[in-house]
């Protein structure tokens, strides 16, 4: 008999509407982006027309990340899953959540990188580092502005050790200029090790 898993899935903006919520999904005979997608749809089948293109791959402006980590950088859609990993999904940034008039919001989380690299990577995306009245970290660029959080996330198969995850959040009145500031953030992240 096959063990259960047990993934946690996160949905943002609009594909949040389309599934109800974020959920934790326990699923068996699931080892792989693909296959869990696959279960997914067979309870939201309108969430494959936004995910996937007619070629049956993921459309390229979404984000799927698995534990942080995007999907395009591992082994894309065939990326394999274990109980306990997590999963966000994120629609076209254009398509983000509104938080303002003419502001569009993208939300990511990884792990691996020290604070002072991520300050470090948004001022070479021509940023500038301010301090928030709560003392959160806020870095300022041209058209949009970053800020992130911090919480310590449990390494799967060590009960003992855990990393550091930031939740990034990158907000502009552009959703062009967002998408490209979360895309080569992205990059120097996978290059650092993030």
């Amino acid at each position: 008999m096959p063990n259960p898993i047990e993934i946690q899935v996160k949905f943002y903006a609009t594909f949040r509407n389309l599934v109800g919520g974020n959920k934790n999904l326990t699923v068996e005979n699931v080892s792989t982006v693909s296959e869990l997608l696959k279960k997914v749809f067979e309870q939201h089948p309108d969430l494959r027309v936004g995910l996937l293109g007619e070629d049956g791959d993921i459309r390229s402006f979404v984000a799927i990340m698995v534990n942080g980590r995007d999907i395009r950088h591992l082994s894309g859609i065939e990326t394999r899953i274990s109980d306990g990993d997590s999963l966000d999904i994120f629609p076209p940034v254009a398509g983000g959540a509104l938080t303002g008039p003419e502001s569009v919001v993208s939300k990511i989380s990884i792990r691996g990188l020290p604070e002072w690299l991520i300050e470090e990577y948004f001022q070479e995306l021509g940023g500038r580092i301010q301090k928030q009245t709560d003392d959160l970290p806020r870095v300022t660029g041209d058209s949009w502005s970053a800020d992130w959080s911090q919480h310590k996330a449990k390494v799967k198969g060590s009960p003992r050790m855990n990393l550091t995850q930031f939740d990034l959040v990158i907000e502009g009145s552009e959703g062009h200029v967002v998408h490209q500031i979360m895309e080569s953030f992205m990059r120097k992240a996978q290059r650092g090790g993030g």
